[in-house]
């Protein structure tokens, strides 16, 4: 009962708001993910060879449609990838790249847009990397590194090829993951032109990396952020907003209660208005 009740919140979400991507789209979508989920996820037992499914006319690479549900329900139903800015997007920087469900939203919504997508996890890079060459993508560069305040080699906790789990990362410590070595790299190095949108959803390592950017002086290049904060791991965000703040952004938190009636963690918007 109350998995239908949440179901019933999120067709009216797609049918009564304003989104990104249609609404015959995302209905359509939806509705395949939630009947594959519930008929292939409970009769197939997890293997190592990834899944396939079409979404908005591309091939989706993934191991879970549990997982994949959860995904399309926070980037497009509830949109919370969208830029607050009427702009052209000519550069998109994708944190947390995961198996390509945002660069999937970006290559939709914003087609013109040259992405850069970071993913350090090697079962998740591989997914990503499959998905960016089967639907052609040339205008998506991919990165087998994590975002960090500090470039070279660092400790990532990741799970098994199969889990779909989509919380690995520097600071996970949850019992059932696995701690690997992975390069990191510092965003500044790649910012050589204005980038119109930077998402970070990269599990706890979005202080370091915005902090980076301050210290750098190349967060003067970025017009607009959507980040995912992770209070568990930093204690509070008000020191990151009062630097940004000072940094000419204005600060927007993104209310996902509407869909969730519980989560730690939340998304912030950072932008300029000028």
């Amino acid at each position: 009962m109350r998995l239908l009740f949440h179901y019933l919140k999120v067709y009216t979400l797609i049918l009564f708001r304003k989104h990104g991507c249609s609404t015959l789209s995302i209905l359509s979508a939806y509705t395949k993910l939630i009947i594959n989920a519930h008929f292939l996820d409970r009769r197939e037992k997890p293997s190592a060879s990834p899944r396939m499914t079409v979404l908005f006319r591309k091939q989706v690479l993934f191991h879970s449609y549990i997982f994949l549900v959860n995904q399309f329900e926070e980037i497009f139903v509830l949109d919370c990838y969208r830029s607050q800015l009427r702009t052209n997007k000519k550069v998109i920087i994708d944190g947390g790249g995961h198996l390509g469900m945002a660069v999937l939203y970006f290559t939709t919504v914003y087609p013109t847009a040259k992405i850069v997508s970071f993913e350090p996890d090697p079962s998740s890079f591989k997914l990503l990397h499959q998905f960016i060459t089967l639907n052609g993508l040339h205008q998506v560069t991919i990165v087998n590194a994590a975002l960090a305040h500090t470039s070279g080699k660092i400790s990532f906790h990741t799970y098994s090829e199969t889990s779909g789990k989509l919380d690995a990362g520097l600071y996970n410590t949850q019992s059932a993951s696995v701690s690997i070595e992975v390069p990191a790299v510092t965003l500044s190095d790649y910012l050589s032109e204005p980038v119109d949108l930077l998402k970070l959803d990269i599990e706890g390592a979005e202080v370091g990396v915005i902090q980076e950017l301050i210290n750098s002086h190349k967060i003067s290049q970025v017009r607009e952020i959507v980040m995912e904060f992770h209070p568990r791991i930093n204690n509070n965000s008000a020191s990151l907003i009062d630097q940004l703040k000072e940094s000419g952004f204005e600060v927007q938190a993104f209310d996902s209660s509407v869909l969730y009636e519980s989560t730690s963690d939340y998304l912030l918007r950072f932008y300029r208005t000028t």
